[in-house]
């Protein structure tokens, strides 16, 4: 699949065979590191458990420079990873906007954008969750493709278990 991969991608990706990881370098120097991890914890009694995932990423380096973070070849090179992620359609995929710097509204913002500009086909549908606690406002979601002949399950059980943390 990384073969495959690298033909959509402007960086050059590698994939951690030990796991679902992978890793590129930016002409910047910076390596960012996507994942993908088991999310089935999270959906304790649903039968399609196995199939759901988180996706995070994050740069190895703390101090990115300017050229970095306008670095447009970083969210291609993330897209078509997750895209990829999609060839077997039965997946699905969860995350949660980072709130290190409570700047996890903007993420959220981002990542819609992001959806919407890479999905012109409309093959995928997200579906978002805002988690309020005491403390913090935490923004979670769900995205799956249009074809997951589950998908209204996994929707349910999405919305389930987020709208529980909102108790």
């Amino acid at each position: 699949m990384t073969k495959e991969l690298n033909l959509n991608c402007p960086y050059k990706v590698y994939k951690n065979l030990n796991n679902k990881t992978y890793f590129f370098d930016t002409k910047s120097g910076v390596r960012y590191v996507a994942y993908f991890t088991d999310a089935d914890e999270y959906f304790d009694d649903f039968h399609l458990r196995n199939n759901i995932f988180t996706f995070g990423f994050e740069p190895k380096k703390t101090n990115l420079s300017k050229s970095a973070l306008g670095d447009s070849d970083i969210k291609l090179t993330l897209t078509a990873i997750i895209k990829a992620f999609f060839t077997d359609k039965n997946n699905v995929l969860t995350f949660v906007a980072d709130i290190s710097d409570l700047k996890q509204k903007a993420r959220n913002r981002l990542f819609e954008i992001w959806k919407n500009e890479y999905d012109v086909n409309m093959e995928y549908e997200k579906y978002d969750v805002e988690i309020k606690t005491d403390d913090e406002t935490y923004y979670s979601s769900m995205l799956i493709h249009k074809h997951n002949t589950h998908k209204l399950e996994y929707k349910e059980a999405f919305l389930l278990s987020t709208g529980e943390l909102n108790k």
